[in-house]
């Protein structure tokens, strides 16, 4: 491969997509709590489109994980090392596995009776003997036409980018061999036409309920190739100050556009959303710093965890604080019944943080740093992800 350019040797930390993983999640969030919102908030109208294309948050996540992946762990796996395969996927698994297991669990007593209250002993044995249980724990369980929402729902996309991690070590040997920004440009652009298309053919053949698989594949792949442009110093003159926040812009409007065509618009603004991530990864405008922001960084760095529990404490609101019950009380009431819900999503979310996520990952990645082979792993984290920074001079 190239080597590259000074900038790409620096390995900055690129805080600002750290940032922008915390908007994506909040995103989702919105999306999935919308009819409660609408409840409460009836005058907030002009909010609405917004938060129902929320769902296309996860697609922000996925450009930007090929983009993470590639830009952590593409040189180290552009030569066949089952080694270094197996680190990768160990490492990737401690980021997605404890919180998944530890939502699992809750879900393993609940999804059965729908209910906290009513879930019992019996429930819990019927939930963990069956097919899809199994499925749940190994995280295919979106291995197919849909993300069986009856467990938690949003873990569909983690099954999905465990699917993209499995085949990353063999997608580097070809990415390692795109040397020229024009292949890297047009990787971009059929990465996302494969999307498109597909999705297009989807809806055209009354296939409804979309190839879950679909949707990363093009994403993920657009991501790695759009990693390949920046690492080469592909810097077009343009006025980054103004064009990364239009990429943000367009991303929002394109994806409200779109919004009613629910077969194509999950992907159709995923270009502008690799837009939106190179303008930030060049970190020359006000949009980077203010993502970069520490209070910002943090809450990217707990979005996994938010996006992993939101279902929980939603299932938890439906039951102990349904927003039916405050739809004719004054505005002052059902602004703090909001108020509420945001402050339980933010205490579940820094909770399974700090005390589920980050010691359980820390704990495996002692447990192979102990194995024999070279600690070369990162110490550094960017986008919620591991960024190479080789030791001494290289944060999860």
């Amino acid at each position: 491969m190239n080597r590259p350019n000074p900038a790409a040797n620096r390995q900055p930390m690129l805080d600002a997509l750290t940032g922008l993983r915390a908007f994506a999640a909040a995103w989702v969030v919105l999306y999935h709590f919308r009819a409660d919102i609408k409840a409460l908030a009836p005058t907030a109208d002009w909010l609405w489109p917004l938060l129902d294309s929320g769902y296309a948050g996860v697609d922000v996540f996925f450009v930007l994980s090929g983009f993470i992946i590639a830009y952590t762990y593409l040189d180290r796996l552009s030569h066949p090392n089952a080694g270094r395969a197996g680190r990768f996927l160990w490492y990737r698994l401690a980021r997605l596995y404890p919180v998944h297991l530890f939502t699992l669990a809750i879900f393993a007593v609940i999804v059965t009776p729908g209910s906290f209250r009513d879930a019992g002993l019996s429930q819990v044995v019927a939930n963990i003997t069956t097919d899809e249980f199994l499925r749940q724990l190994l995280m295919v369980h979106a291995w197919g036409t849909n993300g069986n929402i009856a467990w938690n729902y949003p873990a569909w996309s983690i099954s999905s980018e465990w699917f993209a991690y499995l085949l990353f070590p063999f997608v580097a040997l070809g990415l390692a061999r795109v040397r020229r920004p024009l292949q890297a440009c047009w990787g971009f652009v059929l990465s996302n036409v494969f999307n498109v298309a597909t999705f297009a053919w989807i809806a055209l053949a009354g296939m409804e309920g979309e190839i879950i698989l679909v949707r990363i594949v093009g994403e993920f792949a657009a991501g790695c190739f759009l990693f390949l442009l920046w690492r080469q110093g592909w810097r077009f003159e343009a006025p980054w100050p103004l064009l990364t926040p239009l990429f943000a812009l367009a991303s929002a409007a394109v994806t409200i556009a779109v919004a009613q065509a629910d077969s194509v618009a999950p992907v159709v603004a995923a270009p502008l959303y690799g837009g939106l991530i190179y303008g930030l990864a060049i970190e020359r405008d006000v949009l980077s710093r203010i993502l970069g922001a520490r209070l910002l960084v943090y809450a990217g760095e707990a979005s996994y965890a938010l996006y992993m529990v939101h279902a929980i404490v939603q299932r938890f609101t439906w039951e102990y604080l349904p927003s039916a019950d405050y739809v004719d009380d004054t505005r002052l009431v059902r602004l703090g019944v909001l108020f509420l819900y945001a402050a339980l999503l933010a205490l579940a979310a820094i909770a399974t943080y700090e005390f589920i996520e980050r010691p359980s990952r820390d704990w495996m990645r002692r447990v192979i740093a102990r194995s024999p082979g070279p600690a070369t792993e990162p110490v550094a984290v960017i986008g919620g992800e591991e960024p190479v920074r080789q030791r001494p001079a290289g944060r999860a």
